[in-house]
């Protein structure tokens, strides 16, 4: 006999969104029975609430919250005779205008590299134009996206160094450049559960 969770028991939500905790309670015979659950969500701040649960059917409940704070919120849905089953969200504020990436997140990422602030932040726009071609950007940024915009600026201005973006050198002489290939492979690592999918 043990109560078991029907949702999900681990997501990834949006401050304001509501998270859905559905559990069934059965009996030895994997039977449904009555044992209302007491749910219990605790905060990323270390506070708890306890939100109200529904009973769906016999045996079925369900409780939802809304989500008020960015982090880390467990829930505990416990009864009295089978047991408690665990439930994690991860919650992300929605990502306001003036907290997107900007110059000087960029220019501490990129440390002493000569850029100027003007060609930094030319770059910076192309590139976020960019990834907003190819990839969903959800109302809450997330650090992966965030992270993949700072990495193709510091890419495009690297591949500014390199005229036509053609190799110079004799691999003979031992005097080749540095070559970048055409494609990030940690840009579309991060980038790929974002990008679209096309269709032919």
């Amino acid at each position: 006999m043990s109560i078991r969770a029907l949702s999900s028991d681990s997501v990834s939500r949006t401050v304001g969104q509501v998270w859905d905790l559905l559990v069934d309670v059965r009996d030895i015979y994997a039977c449904l029975v009555a044992d209302l659950p007491v749910v219990t969500v605790t905060k990323p701040d270390g506070t708890t609430t306890v939100p109200t649960v529904q009973t769906l059917a016999s045996g079925v409940y369900l409780a939802q919250y809304t989500i008020a704070a960015a982090g880390r919120h467990v829930a505990t849905a416990a009864t009295s005779s089978h047991g408690s089953v665990a439930f994690t969200a991860f919650a992300t504020a929605v990502t306001a205008a003036a907290d997107m990436p900007d110059l000087g997140e960029v220019k501490v990422y990129l440390g002493a590299n000569g850029a100027s602030d003007d060609q930094i932040t030319d770059a910076l726009n192309t590139e976020a134009q960019a990834q907003r071609d190819i990839c969903d950007i959800p109302a809450a940024y997330p650090a992966s996206l965030r992270q993949a915009l700072k990495r193709r600026v510091a890419r495009n201005l690297s591949m500014q160094r390199i005229p036509l973006a053609v190799l110079q050198g004799d691999a003979e002489a031992g005097t080749t450049s540095a070559f970048l290939p055409g494609s990030d492979p940690e840009v579309n690592r991060l980038e790929k559960p974002y990008r679209r999918l096309l269709v032919a």
